[in-house]
């Protein structure tokens, strides 16, 4: 369920239906739109697992190094997203505060890859003489610290798990096919409660290595400019977004801010990491804002920014 309020601000949230694909297959989901804001945009879909499994050709090799795939990476890219957009629905939103949608998605064989991995593991264990392994909690925690000791990264370690828990679920789900006794049948259900890894990125360019970002943060002695540092070198916004952003575009409660790029008609929510969100909190407090939810329109671009200080995010002209 897609829920855009009246800010223009998206939110999605994971509906009643089964969330299973078909592998090596399509399958259709109906996604319910609520368009408070009656946009009309087209409704885009994205996700990591539809990023192309192919490098891109760049002219520079520097670029080459930096944008190239790994392995891993190709591997958990297995899926193909579409919108529905032939009649009777429409390419763009109609601007109805309800409407419709359909996205179909394509799944390939990395669910099987991924429980090929495991239980190569388990054997290579077994032949080992840890007669211990086998299909429970115990031993998919120790696929995954060895996933970790092997350099996998946190994404690649969830969808294997992923594949994990959808394969306990369904035996547990058909006893009939498969008449275990109960302390298997606990072992099985103790996989749903294996914790998925973090794979929250600290800040979103890499221009900066953590320690000239540590350095430059630093050298800020008050809170203003490492307000502004902050915003830049972890969640990569540029000049022209810093002086467009208000005390409105800031929600630290859902941990965002939207964004006005170059071309003044777009907002894009940008995601504020902790060490932001906890200097914007000193930074607002210093401003009297002690609520967000007060102050929600930016002024008048020909309202000089001193007249309007509580609107503006940053307050531009005690610059000048």
């Amino acid at each position: 369920m897609v829920t855009i309020n009246p800010e223009a601000r998206v939110k999605v949230l994971c509906g009643p239906a089964p969330a299973k694909l078909l592998q090596n297959g399509w399958k259709s989901f109906l996604v319910k739109v609520q368009n408070e804001a009656n946009v009309t945009a087209e409704l885009q879909v994205d996700s990591p697992n539809a990023q192309l499994p192919i490098q891109r050709f760049e002219w520079y090799p520097k670029d080459l190094k930096e944008k190239s795939i790994t392995a891993g990476q190709v591997a958990i890219r297995f899926l193909e997203l579409q919108l529905y957009k032939n009649r009777p629905l429409l390419p763009n939103l109609s601007g109805l505060l309800l409407e419709y949608a359909v996205v179909q998605i394509y799944s390939k064989a990395t669910y099987t890859k991924s429980l090929n991995a495991f239980f190569s593991w388990v054997e290579d264990a077994r032949q080992q003489g840890n007669e211990l392994v086998g299909f429970d909690a115990l031993s998919v925690e120790a696929f995954i610290s060895e996933s970790r000791r092997q350099g996998q990264s946190p994404f690649t370690i969830n969808v294997r798990l992923s594949a994990i828990k959808a394969l306990a679920g369904w035996v547990l789900a058909h006893p009939q096919k498969f008449p275990l006794p109960e302390e298997n049948r606990q072992g099985l259900s103790a996989i749903a409660r294996v914790g998925t890894l973090a794979t929250e990125k600290m800040y979103y360019k890499e221009a900066l290595s953590s320690a000239q970002r540590d350095q430059l943060l630093a050298h800020c002695t008050d809170l203003y400019s490492k307000t502004l540092i902050s915003l830049m070198v972890y969640s990569g916004l540029c000049t022209v977004e810093l002086t467009r952003l208000t005390v409105g575009d800031i929600d630290l409660a859902d941990q965002t801010a939207q964004v006005l790029g170059k071309g003044k008609y777009t907002r894009v929510g940008v995601k504020l990491f902790a060490p932001t969100r906890e200097v914007l909190s000193l930074y607002l407090a210093s401003l009297g804002q002690s609520s967000l939810a007060s102050v929600k329109t930016r002024c008048s671009p020909a309202s000089p920014p001193a007249r309007c200080a509580t609107g503006w995010m940053l307050p531009w002209s005690r610059q000048a």
